[in-house]
């Protein structure tokens, strides 16, 4: 039986397979960007209770789940921009994917239904934040239209290490 992708809307029901996803797909991304002992202590648990605070109260606009063989295997969430100079635009929060289903175009599936509802809602333009450190994901935003602002830098600190977020800015029409 060949895997079938299945891309729907989250409802509270999924936070937990979202939860582990989020925690899975960073302790499998991150490694080397990060430091180990921070992705050691990430937890689903800890990561389902900010979920399901955040879910019903908070104005996620967007939060699809991707399945496959009815295992959660990624999700995106986007909504609001957070940048003030941004307001005009939506912003993809998060976009995941479990390592064994990498290069099976389920990234870029989240995506292409994250820019469905981006539409929907009558914005033509979006963006997402991006560790500079991450280059698998910036070759594939590049690859899906994305333009790597190299000139906006967001500077963070993880785990006690700095990083450094890119900006990636998607246009739609």
């Amino acid at each position: 039986m060949s895997d079938q992708l299945q891309i729907s809307c989250a409802s509270y029901h999924d936070l937990p397979e979202v939860a582990q996803v989020h925690v899975t797909s960073w302790k499998q991304a991150y490694v080397g960007q990060v430091p180990q002992a921070y992705l050691d202590s990430l937890d689903a648990a800890r990561r389902l209770r900010a979920w399901q605070e955040q879910f019903p109260n908070r104005d996620v606009s967007g939060l699809f789940v991707a399945k496959m063989n009815d295992k959660a295997t990624g999700f995106v969430c986007f909504g609001s921009a957070r940048d003030q100079d941004r307001q005009d635009w939506e912003e993809i929060y998060a976009i995941y994917v479990l390592k064994e289903y990498w290069g099976r175009s389920v990234g870029y599936a989240l995506y292409k239904n994250a820019c469905a509802g981006i539409r929907e809602k009558g914005f033509q333009k979006a963006y997402l934040w991006v560790l500079d450190t991450n280059h698998q994901a910036v070759t594939a935003y590049q690859r899906w239209g994305g333009v790597v602002e190299h000139d906006r830098v967001k500077d963070h600190v993880i785990g006690g290490h700095p990083v450094k977020e890119l900006s990636v800015l998607f246009n739609f029409t």
